[in-house]
């Protein structure tokens, strides 16, 4: 079976939808992309599943979101804070460093301000993060599953819209030029 006819029957086409998914192989459509509308029907999918879960299932999902994201968070809270407090320990040596000579100042002000735009506020930052991921609960995980999924199908929608309008002026400015040259057919 091939691709298009194995597209066709999972997405139940119509005539019309499986003759446009064959003229991409034709590139008379080579500004619609499949990856989008592939990812679209994705994320059209995701919505739909969350959305039919039940409120069991949900509070299970988001438990199951919040346990993964508080291991992740944590990871990388601990390793970024590890690397402020290296930077940290780094600018104490720069500011202990005494120039060579008068021509260096330059480099030591470089340093300091290398290792101070790292460190910023960024100790507070991850540590803050961590406080925000633990302070949500379950099914504010979930909430956050199924907006991110909402987003993605507005999105995408909007990008195939963007192409399809970018299809027809293609076509309209191949049309254009047939007829400029006196060349009949689309």
């Amino acid at each position: 079976m091939t691709g298009y006819v194995q597209h066709m029957l999972d997405h139940d086409q119509t005539f019309e939808q499986f003759a446009l998914t064959c003229a991409r192989a034709f590139c008379a459509l080579i500004h619609m992309r499949d990856e989008r509308l592939i990812a679209l029907a994705a994320a059209r999918e995701e919505v739909a599943r969350l959305e039919a879960m039940t409120a069991h299932e949900r509070e299970v999902h988001g438990v199951n979101l919040r346990a993964n994201n508080l291991v992740r968070v944590e990871k990388l809270a601990r390793e970024q804070i590890e690397e402020i407090t290296r930077c940290e320990a780094m600018l104490a040596q720069v500011e202990a460093w005494e120039p060579p000579t008068p021509e260096h100042e330059g480099m030591k002000t470089f340093m300091r301000e290398q290792l101070r735009e790292c460190i910023g506020g960024t100790r507070e930052f991850y540590q803050q993060w961590e406080i925000d991921a633990r302070a949500l609960d379950a099914l504010g995980y979930f909430e956050r599953v199924l907006d991110r999924a909402r987003r993605e199908v507005s999105y995408h929608e909007e990008a195939s819209a963007q192409e399809r309008e970018l299809v027809q002026a293609r076509r309209q400015w191949i049309a254009d030029l047939r007829r400029s040259l006196g060349v009949g057919g689309e």
